[in-house]
């Protein structure tokens, strides 16, 4: 037997008695063991190449009775993940309107800035759609029904359209929306996956001008991330502000709504980077319901590109002005 077809056998034994470990460490094995027939490292190593098939695909073939061969099964696919891209500024963003619990004044003075900076994307980042009467808590029978609500975001983002038609409409979903999707899971999940009743369709986000973003996916704006401030697991909210909190969370550039209220954290790394977090305000009523007393404020926010360089404008509104 030849000296070639001897390292072949070794290798092929090696191999197949050690299917887990490392090439280099197979290679190492069997110059410790055989130094009479192998050169050096680099020779063993290749022989393991050869019969562990990294020698290109047409070798894999030719030696595939050498690894033991493993089915692995077809994986389910979870919900599309994929990051949802602006590429068209400036973008006037903003979110939880929480419609019908809107407030008309802060919603008016959103829309007066976009007529100022004509943005050519606009954000509705989670919540503008409140979906009271599908969710989980006790609710107040007396209250604006579901379908009123759905109707009433229908309307508001056709008018938006028309004010603005040649800006892309983003609407996000938030944690409020999600109420509508675990209410068909719960109550109704024979109809669950049905196009037609589906709350894009519902609210007429199907149109060509708007973009419908849901799954928790993130939204980029450049070097921005943008969420809505429910996806991670645990809460980012923070002693002191949500910005601060989101930061803990996201090590990036980062945006997120959610807790109602506008603010602001920086920190720069030890190379001189600079990342900042913010929180933008809420377009809802104040007092709600449920929480009559709390630290809200209206607000929301625009972003403008100059090369690779985002600059973001968070606004405060007060006593029906802009801050």
């Amino acid at each position: 037997m030849s000296n070639n077809q001897i390292t072949g056998e070794l290798a092929k034994e090696y191999c197949k008695k050690f299917p887990t470990s490392a090439t280099r460490e197979i290679a190492r094995a069997l110059i410790t063991d055989h130094p009479e027939v192998f050169k050096d490292y680099e020779h063993a190593r290749g022989r393991v190449r050869y019969y562990r098939g990294q020698n290109g695909k047409d070798m894999r073939k030719k030696i595939s009775e050498i690894i033991p061969k493993v089915v692995i099964p077809k994986a389910d696919k979870q919900s599309d993940f994929t990051t949802y891209r602006i590429t068209e500024f400036p973008v006037a963003v903003c979110g939880d309107m929480h419609m019908p619990y809107h407030d008309e004044e802060a919603i008016q003075l959103f829309i007066d800035h976009c007529y100022k900076i004509q943005p050519k994307t606009i954000l509705l980042a989670g919540d503008c759609l409140d979906c009271y009467q599908v969710s989980r808590w006790n609710k107040n029978p007396k209250m604006r029904d579901f379908p009123s609500e759905v109707a009433m975001m229908k309307g508001f983002l056709r008018s938006l359209h028309e004010a603005f038609p040649e800006a892309k409409i983003v609407y996000k979903v938030g944690n409020h929306e999600e109420r509508y999707e675990k209410y068909l899971m719960e109550h109704a999940p024979a109809l669950f996956g049905l196009d037609e009743i589906t709350l894009q369709n519902l609210i007429g986000a199907t149109e060509p001008w708007i973009d419908y973003v849901d799954n928790k996916r993130v939204i980029t704006a450049k070097k921005l991330n943008i969420i809505h401030g429910h996806e991670y697991t645990f809460a980012i909210s923070n002693p002191v502000n949500p910005a601060r909190g989101l930061y803990t969370r996201a090590k990036k550039n980062a945006m997120c709504f959610h807790f109602h209220q506008t603010s602001e954290h920086s920190e720069t790394a030890i190379n001189g980077d600079l990342t900042t977090c913010w929180s933008v305000g809420c377009l809802c009523q104040i007092h709600c319901d449920y929480m009559p007393l709390n630290r809200w404020n209206h607000g929301f926010a625009d972003i403008f590109i100059d090369g690779d360089i985002f600059t973001v404008h968070n606004y405060r509104i007060l006593n029906g002005r802009i801050l």
